[in-house]
């Protein structure tokens, strides 16, 4: 297999497997607060490392966006014009999420501590 046939077989996997968490999340969510058993505490602190880990997938993939050009590709001059039409955030969310992939990659603990989901993004701000 060459690496350019590696590369597009991540990638098939990479969006098979985020749909996956999507099905997942939505299985989830498809069953009613009040009839799911178990501790609900347990849960909000589950879905709340989920979303830190998500985040942290999230601002990675940016980060990479930005630096392969992706978001020129889609004819947006910057890539934060593009977080703000395709992800719909204001101009300072914006401004906060590309400055966040930015910082990331530079900040290795923090970003490991992202992605395990024992920090928020607001901590690394």
């Amino acid at each position: 297999m060459s690496t350019t046939e590696a590369a597009g077989a991540a990638s098939v996997d990479a969006q098979g497997l985020l749909a996956r968490v999507g099905d997942d999340l939505a299985a989830v969510a498809g069953v009613p607060v009040g009839a799911r058993t178990g501790d609900a505490g347990e849960r909000i602190e589950t879905l709340h490392r989920l979303r830190a880990a998500v985040d942290a997938q999230l601002l990675a993939e940016l980060g990479g966006f930005e630096t392969c050009g992706g978001h020129q590709v889609a004819g947006c001059k910057s890539v934060g014009s593009w977080v703000r039409l395709h992800l719909r955030q204001s101009h300072t969310g914006a401004g906060h999420t590309v400055g966040l992939a930015r910082a990331l990659p530079g900040l290795p603990v923090a970003a490991a501590a992202l992605a395990d989901g024992a920090i928020t993004v607001e901590h690394v701000e």
